[in-house]
């Protein structure tokens, strides 16, 4: 089967303990379904002799070169630190849906943001007028979605997992190629 679809796997897990294996698992995962799963750390950045933030821009810049040279784009929005997804992945969809990528996301809490948002501020977000409100009076979308607007929008679709995510893209490359 061709490898031809380059899938970049955008999410939180780069900062796992075993970010190194379990970005080989899901790239394994990938060539299963004839994709090939670029990891962001795939992107070997030579740390010796940089300050923080020329480590810091290498990663960003080639973070940004594997997007672009990516077909689609699998990203996990599961809530990292807080009810939101990583802001790093939502920065990465962002890019990618500029560039007209297809997206792909999944989150192991596909709740709608408001029940998100309820369990983190617990009793201090509360409806007012027919809108919910955080503590400092912000409001709080409530959409329905699993993530804020831009980023729940940007994705084609917004699945449980990345096994879900796999069976739609195999699913989209067969039906829907003209979308890669």
């Amino acid at each position: 089967m061709s490898t031809s679809l380059k899938v970049y796997l955008a999410g939180p897990d780069v900062f796992r303990s075993d970010a190194e294996e379990f970005g080989q698992c899901l790239q394994a995962i990938c060539l299963e379904h004839g994709f090939e799963g670029v990891f962001p750390t795939d992107a070997r950045i030579d740390r010796t002799g940089k300050e923080h933030f020329e480590v810091a821009k290498a990663i960003f810049e080639a973070n940004i070169d594997l997007i672009h040279d990516c077909n689609a784009v699998i990203a996990n929005m599961t809530p990292f630190r807080g009810p939101n997804m990583d802001v790093g992945t939502a920065f990465e969809i962002g890019h990618a849906s500029a560039l007209g990528k297809l997206i792909i996301g999944y989150t192991a809490d596909n709740r709608d943001y408001i029940a998100k948002a309820s369990d983190f501020f617990s009793e201090d977000l509360r409806e007012q007028h027919g809108e919910w409100r955080d503590p400092e009076g912000n409001l709080v979308e409530n959409f329905g979605l699993p993530e804020n607007l831009m980023v729940a929008c940007a994705a084609t679709e917004v699945v449980d997992d990345f096994a879900a995510a796999i069976r739609l893209l195999v699913l989209l490359r067969k039906e829907a190629p003209y979308l890669f």
